[in-house]
């Protein structure tokens, strides 16, 4: 095999194995923000009983990993974040501790899944001029299962994916449940129906 061939393979190989194949990391300014929602939480290859957030950016709908830190750690762990649940992250900046050491200082928003949901249903209620909400509010009662097709169901998952990287039976249920009033059952069997995936708590193309 051509030396020069190989010599570019394993510098190819090495970035790899020191990258372990995920996103690039999350770098902000001093006090930038940004708004990202959770796509996957992974054990962490570098330190061991530790995890590693992969989220996606919002305004840009890339995929980053969240930094090593152990103060945006301990906060993502108190607050029982969890794969679909919405976090504002700001960098505070550096700072130096009375032993010498320097710390990376965050600051950080959270949002669960279900309160997003609810929050999105309200505002966009709140939009609806008041005419319309009352006939809608008149036609609720004789509301069924069909006032919502199933290519609307599978055009509204489509929208979430291709928006976020990806949704959740959560969000899913309680959109047609909560919001469209469906009273259907959401689970793995409905999902794979419609033509999707679930892994984990995750549904995807």
């Amino acid at each position: 095999m051509d030396e020069t061939y190989l010599k570019a393979l394993k510098e190819a190989l090495e970035a790899r194995m020191k990258e372990g194949g995920l996103p690039s990391k999350l770098s902000l300014e001093e006090n930038q923000e940004v708004i990202v929602r959770i796509a996957d939480i992974i054990d962490n290859p570098w330190r061991p009983g530790s995890k590693i957030y992969i989220v996606v950016n919002l305004a840009d709908g890339v995929q980053y990993r969240l930094p090593v830190n152990a103060i945006l750690y301990r906060i993502l762990t108190q607050t029982g974040a969890k794969i679909g649940d919405y976090l504002l992250l700001k960098y505070l900046g550096a700072s130096t501790t009375k032993s010498g050491r320097t710390v990376k200082r965050w600051k950080v928003g959270y949002l669960s899944s279900e309160e997003a949901s609810r929050l999105t249903s309200q505002n966009m209620q709140q939009n609806i001029p008041q005419n319309e909400v009352k006939e809608a509010n008149q036609e609720s009662s004789s509301k069924t299962s069909t006032d919502m097709s199933r290519e609307d169901i599978i055009k509204f998952i489509d929208t979430m994916i291709s928006i976020y990287g990806f949704t959740s039976i959560k969000d899913i249920d309680y959109y047609l449940n909560k919001v469209k009033k469906l009273n259907i059952t959401v689970d793995e069997k409905f999902i794979q129906d419609l033509g999707f995936n679930l892994r984990g708590d995750k549904v995807v193309k």
